[in-house]
């Protein structure tokens, strides 16, 4: 129950946030698909990405 209450108050967070900084309207964040949404706010850099280990290992041996 304690960790369903969390998820709805961070649910609740969420759609708080994406009005105040995104100046969304109640209806708009009701109508986007949230997980979606998760999805693209959670894209890294492509600097922050997990890197191919083969790639790195020729680039330090100089085959790459």
């Amino acid at each position: 129950m304690f960790r369903l209450k969390n998820q709805l108050e961070d649910f609740n967070l969420f759609a708080k946030n994406s009005m105040m900084y995104w100046h969304w309207g109640l209806d708009e964040f009701f109508n986007t698909d949230y997980y979606e949404l998760i999805e693209v706010m959670d894209a890294k850099d492509k600097k922050d990405r997990i890197q191919d280990p083969l790639k790195l290992f020729s680039a330090i041996s100089g085959k790459g």
